[in-house]
């Protein structure tokens, strides 16, 4: 079993995900739906991280990314082997500028 790791960013993508739901679209049920479904998806990742494909940037990028869908949003990981921990970099709407926001 691998160690999941959320980094700051990370987190703060999530946090302001269920905000906007929860106040903007004024739907709370919804906003702790897909939170509940995106940590979910993520706990999935500590038995299975490399299911899903490898994400190809049109410029590279520091780390060999991951990508995972959840609803309308992407959610992008690392994989440490020696560590043997997923860390989640970015939990980002899909229809955003990914490369813009990936720049390591």
């Amino acid at each position: 079993m691998y160690k999941i790791e959320y980094l700051p960013a990370a987190l703060r993508d999530l946090t302001e995900i269920a905000l906007y739901i929860s106040n903007v679209l004024q739907n709370k049920k919804a906003a702790l739906d897909l939170t509940q479904e995106i940590v979910g998806k993520v706990d999935g990742l500590a038995g299975f991280p490399y299911k899903n494909a490898v994400y190809l940037p049109i410029r590279p990028l520091k780390y060999e990314y991951r990508r995972m869908a959840v609803k309308n949003y992407l959610i992008f990981y690392r994989v440490d082997e020696d560590l043997k921990q997923v860390t989640v970099v970015r939990i980002i709407y899909a229809r955003r500028n990914i490369g813009g926001i990936l720049k390591e």
